[in-house]
């Protein structure tokens, strides 16, 4: 089974990267499941298929952001209710739509 997980980073400069600890978790199907560094933690859920379902941040225990994903069409942002969707050809991204608290924004 391939693993798909950063192995390396390299630094432009030295501001670039933390030097706190940075933990990650995968599920059992390789993919990143927790990233936690110094009091900061983003989690991402899958749907069965092994597709993104929803992403949590959060510092020191308190949430700063949660999204949920319907494939890659759809997102919304449950923090700030606002609403993404993305419109493809093939595999590119050619528009996309926003929509927040009822006030829509193209």
């Amino acid at each position: 089974m391939a693993t798909h997980a950063v192995s390396e980073v390299q630094p432009i400069n030295d501001s670039i990267i933390s030097a706190d600890q940075c933990d990650i978790t995968y599920n059992i199907f390789n993919k990143t499941h927790t990233i936690n560094e110094a009091g900061k933690r983003y989690t991402i859920d899958y749907y069965p298929n092994q597709q993104r379902a929803m992403t949590t941040y959060t510092v020191n225990n308190t949430e700063q952001e949660q999204k949920l994903y319907a494939g890659r069409e759809y997102e919304i942002d449950l923090t700030s209710n606002t609403q993404y969707n993305y419109i493809y050809v093939g595999e590119e991204c050619v528009a996309g739509y926003i929509q927040n608290y009822g006030i829509s924004v193209v």
